[in-house]
């Protein structure tokens, strides 16, 4: 049994869904205190009017705020007038943006976080016309 067979083995999965965030804004889910987290996915849509191009990140800190990892959600922004869904996963491809409507990202096998510590995005790009979607994580409490 690998390492991560044996963290997976340790809890049940489930979902961690953020509030439904208002036009041209991020989102945060905070992993509450004395809880530690396997992420196993995460997934987001975006709904883009006719001028902006965002391109949304996966972004982890720690509880001081200090970033430990970014994954882009695909390698070039979205298209304008597009609607996409942006899906990390440990070993993804990471798929090209622009025009596509179902994109695909890595994040690394085993990622853990910690109490106190976010999971969000930060989109680069995004503008009065972006909207993004509730993140939804897929995650084993540790």
């Amino acid at each position: 049994m690998s390492n991560l067979q044996s963290l997976a083995a340790a809890g049940k999965p489930f979902a961690a869904v953020s509030s439904n965030p208002a036009v041209n804004t991020d989102v945060t889910i905070t992993v509450p205190a004395g809880n530690k987290w396997l992420l196993l996915s995460a997934f987001l849509t975006i709904v883009q009017g006719a001028t902006q191009t965002p391109l949304p990140s996966l972004v982890v800190s720690d509880n001081l705020g200090n970033v430990v990892g970014t994954f882009a959600g695909a390698s070039a922004a979205t298209s304008a007038s597009t609607t996409s869904t942006f899906s990390w996963q440990p070993k993804s491809d990471l798929t090209a943006g622009a025009g596509a409507t179902a994109n695909r990202a890595p994040i690394p096998e085993g990622l853990v976080v910690k109490g106190g510590w976010t999971i969000a995005t930060s989109t680069a790009g995004k503008g009065a016309n972006t909207d993004l979607s509730a993140l939804t994580l897929h995650v084993i409490k540790l």
